[in-house]
């Protein structure tokens, strides 16, 4: 027979630190170390931010300077062309991948009972008091620990079911699956999507309620604490650059330029230092924020594709938040934890600076009790060398580059070879033509000669030779090995292939799998990571005591959905 845990509910409720007298000048110290830290993530990281400049040039198919002015400098070069290979395999295998981890009407992810649910004594007795029977003369009838483990199961299974509700609208109202399929994106792209929270979002809500007395109705604002997520653009994470593992990380910074509204916005939340904030904006009205190179060329890059400029307001304030461990002894000198709350080494703490001042320093309560509770990573292929993974851009680079120089020179043979050079004497001109416009559309060389140089024709024609077709068969070829490279050829978006046997579209449609397969598996660590902390937050803060339980959460994107999609393709 199963046995049953059992787990006392006399449990000691853990209180959050509570909040001293702070120490402004120790905690702006303590923001001068952490501003050190977070310039040295900055430096280490830019060699990532060349990186992924790369990698959206590919995508948008804009060339990098240095090879338009190569192509100026070529007298024999015309064509800039750009190939967009990259963003042929980038927009459908996003949308692939979207259309698989998030369909219509479904969830990629499932919260079960753990295999032996723990219960406090007070539920196992009502379990156990509904299970009571009467024999014929009336006496009670006791249940068994089968009959008890029986309840116990379908009592974790309404209580899970309740809580895949209450999750499943919690997602709904943060908008977690336009945020997630952004994530698919940047991973796809730039080989890491950042996943944030939860985090806890204070918002009211207009209730009707009831007198108890009167019995009238009347409406009433309610104070309400949610849980958010967001996803954090790539370009303004900086982790712990000093390890390849993200387990191993002892903060991350995000940078947050912010306008003076957006300052004052801040000195209204109450987690925030407004004296500080309103000393700052005093002090530099203009603000202290300097673009940094990755944001002139993100915007050199947009105003090339849409042939505008635009201007960037360089009058904010760059306030950089800390996510991370902080020693204790620094929190107990600068007011934010008593001597009585002293029983770890270190905190996972969220402190905000601008300039030298710190304008938010709290300690994060519990389920955020770690880096890996906060920030949720998906990879599409981990590089084993850095922190950050390389995206589908990276893999195809050199066949993407070597596809456009095809191209390139394909345009211009062909447009050399589809009129011939001309050359034209020019001594048998006649003194009164001076030009010969719309005559020879072809280029032209001009020689001179009488005499026995007049014996030959006035213009002369010599022609170039056409390697359209070797050049088309170049191309063919970078584009399987561009195929092979990143392991997405394009028989992936097609329903049939012309000629293929049903045994061959099974094949490829299995390889297929198989290659979409290991990045599926990251989306779902990192999802079932975010999920198992939602899970955890509310039982920690929800007040619906009827969604509580002993549970766990589990991705199944992995599993039920691709074989779904093997199911669609018609592969039993």
């Amino acid at each position: 027979m199963d046995n049953i845990e059992i787990e006392s509910e006399e449990v000691e409720e853990q209180e959050e630190p509570s909040v001293l007298d702070i120490d402004h000048d120790k905690l702006d110290s303590l923001c001068g170390v952490f501003s050190g830290e977070f310039h040295k993530a900055e430096s280490l990281r830019k060699g990532f931010e060349d990186a992924w400049i790369s990698d959206l040039r590919q995508v948008k198919g804009i060339y990098h300077p240095d090879i338009i002015e190569d192509i100026k400098k070529s007298p024999s070069a015309k064509s800039k062309t750009y190939y967009k290979f990259t963003r042929s395999k980038e927009r459908p295998m996003v949308a692939k991948l979207t259309r698989m981890l998030f369909p219509e009407g479904e969830n990629n992810w499932d919260v079960v009972p753990t295999p032996v649910p723990k219960l406090g004594k007070a539920t196992l007795k009502e379990i156990a008091f509904s299970l009571i029977r009467q024999d014929e003369q009336g006496r009670p009838i006791p249940p068994s620990i089968d009959d008890m483990n029986r309840a116990v199961r379908v009592f974790a299974k309404e209580r899970s079911e309740a809580m895949r509700a209450e999750i499943s609208d919690q997602l709904f109202d943060m908008k977690f699956v336009e945020k997630s399929k952004r994530i698919v994106r940047d991973t796809v792209r730039y080989g890491t999507g950042v996943l944030k929270g939860p985090t806890t979002m204070h918002t009211t809500k207009r209730m009707i309620v009831q007198d108890d007395i009167t019995g009238e109705f009347d409406q009433k604002d309610e104070e309400m604490f949610l849980p958010d997520v967001d996803n954090i653009p790539i370009w303004y994470f900086f982790p712990d650059m000093s390890t390849t593992d993200f387990d191993q990380c002892r903060y991350v910074y995000e940078l947050h330029p912010m306008t003076r509204h957006e300052m004052r916005e801040l000195s209204k939340n109450n987690k925030f230092f407004a004296d500080q904030i309103e000393d700052i904006l005093e002090e530099i009205p203009k603000g202290n924020y300097q673009l940094k190179n990755w944001e002139n060329q993100l915007t050199e890059l947009q105003d090339n594709e849409t042939g505008s400029s635009r201007g960037i307001d360089t009058e904010k304030y760059e306030v950089i938040e800390r996510n991370g461990y902080v020693d204790e002894q620094d929190l107990l000198a600068s007011g934010l934890i008593s001597s009585d709350e002293a029983v770890k080494k270190e905190w996972m703490c969220n402190i905000w600076y601008c300039g030298s001042k710190c304008i938010k320093a709290t300690v994060w309560p519990s389920p955020i009790n770690e880096l890996t509770d906060l920030y949720h990573i998906c990879y599409y292929e981990k590089d084993e060398t850095s922190i950050f993974g390389t995206g589908l851009p990276t893999d195809i680079r050199d066949s993407q580059a070597a596809i456009c120089a095809t191209v390139r020179l394909m345009i211009n043979n062909g447009i050399k070879s589809s009129e011939p050079i001309r050359e034209i004497n020019t001594d048998l001109l006649s003194n009164s033509t001076t030009s010969l416009p719309g005559l020879l559309p072809g280029e032209l060389i001009q020689r001179e000669g009488l005499g026995n140089d007049a014996q030959y024709p006035l213009i002369r024609d010599y022609k170039t030779d056409n390697h359209t077709g070797m050049y088309l068969n170049m191309l063919q070829k970078f584009e399987n090995i561009g195929d092979r490279e990143c392991g997405v050829p394009h028989s992936m978006f097609e329903a049939e292939v012309a000629d293929e046997t049903k045994r061959a579209f099974v094949g490829r449609a299995q390889n297929i799998n198989e290659v979409i397969r290991d990045f599926v598996k990251n989306f779902d660590i990192a999802n079932e990571s975010f999920l198992s902390v939602l899970y955890e937050w509310n039982m920690e803060y929800s007040d619906k005591e009827y969604i509580k339980g002993d549970m766990q959460i589990k991705s199944i994107g992995s599993t039920t959905l691709l074989a779904r999609e093997t199911q669609l393709q018609g592969i039993d």
